[in-house]
């Protein structure tokens, strides 16, 4: 019997992903930063800025900015099911912003976050052993499954 090990299975993933689905993919080994400003980073804020841009052309910089912030900040306090629906939310319907545009007038908008309509148009990554840091605790990474 041919032994089996997670990597196979990973390789295979990553694979699908790519070949399949047309993620791009990034190899996080070594602990490499990968654009993150930190190892306790888990999103890549640049790359999230970069695709809610492409995908709201019309909103100013300041409704993306508050974007990136509402989908990153932490939700540590809440009930991880709580949590996770509310970004589960922000996903599926945007994130409601409001500023005035070119004629002084106060307009309310969403950032959408995923393109569903046309998916080619929506930025995936898939991250292999992609290592975080602690955050209270310096120096010591885990590579989650």
């Amino acid at each position: 019997m041919a032994f089996l090990n997670e990597s196979h299975i990973e390789e295979a993933d990553i694979a699908f992903f790519t070949a399949t689905l047309k993620y791009q993919h990034r190899d996080g080994w070594q602990k490499k930063l990968l654009g993150r400003d930190s190892l306790k980073d888990v999103v890549f804020k640049d790359r999230l800025y970069t695709a809610l841009a492409r995908l709201n052309p019309e909103l100013p910089p300041m409704c993306l900015d508050h974007a990136v912030h509402e989908l990153t900040r932490s939700r540590a306090s809440r009930e991880p099911v709580a949590a996770n629906k509310e970004i589960y939310e922000l996903i599926r319907g945007g994130i409601p912003v409001t500023y005035t545009n070119d004629e002084w007038r106060e307009v309310q908008d969403y950032v959408r976050v995923i393109d569903f309509n046309t998916p080619e148009n929506n930025d995936f990554l898939v991250v292999s052993q992609l290592s975080i840091e602690y955050l209270n605790i310096s120096g010591i990474t885990r590579r989650p499954d």
